[in-house]
């Protein structure tokens, strides 16, 4: 897959890939507009990450989901290999987010990543549901010494409803952000070509 005008934003990624695989987790927040190729950024990184043995975790928010407690969680656990993340209690109510199976949950990617370098892709943040965005904001403070890559993409103009999400985000130091902008007339032009 060929992405165009984003040589600088690929090295951003390719590097925190180097890093996750060398045990310096890394938590990358891709953001952009509408229509400005997260999603196939994040279908590059996956194939880079798995490429260089990187076991894959992902998931991809939908409006239509957006109420169903877990359900992008689900959705991580679904995409690992067997028995290896903790499968979620179909019956858990969205309230009820208990801290104790946050807790297995991040262990058992700390137990994976030991294996493994893994990197988990969240796309469209903006309709996961709240129960799992606690998920990750509790992966993501817990991976600073585990072979961990997270790497979530939001549209900019529709953020996660939570905010304290995207403020803990920003406070933890292995924390980056990639913008992508819309391709300008050189790049339409270079991909109406291919």
């Amino acid at each position: 897959m060929a992405l165009i005008d984003r040589s600088t934003e690929l090295d951003t990624l390719d590097s925190a890939i180097a890093g996750c695989l060398s045990g310096n987790s890394r938590i990358v927040f891709v953001e952009g507009p509408a229509g400005c190729g997260k999603s196939e950024f994040i279908e590059s990184i996956a194939e880079r990450a798995e490429g260089l043995g990187a076991t894959l975790l992902r998931a991809v928010g939908s409006p239509r989901e957006r109420s169903v407690p877990l359900g992008a969680l689900r959705q991580l656990i679904a995409s690992a290999p067997a028995e290896t993340l903790p499968q979620m209690a179909p019956a858990e109510p969205a309230s009820l987010v208990r801290v104790e199976a946050m807790q297995e949950f991040c262990a058992a990617l700390h137990r994976l990543s030991a294996t493994t370098p893994v990197l988990v892709c969240v796309d469209d943040l903006q309709h996961v549901d709240d129960p799992t965005l606690q998920y990750l904001l509790c992966a993501a403070r817990r991976t600073r010494s585990a072979r961990i890559l997270l790497v979530l993409a939001e549209s900019l103009h529709e953020h996660a409803s939570d905010s304290v999400f995207s403020t803990e985000l920003l406070r933890l130091p292995h924390f980056e952000r990639v913008r992508l902008e819309r391709l300008d007339r050189s790049g339409v032009a270079e991909l109406a070509a291919i």
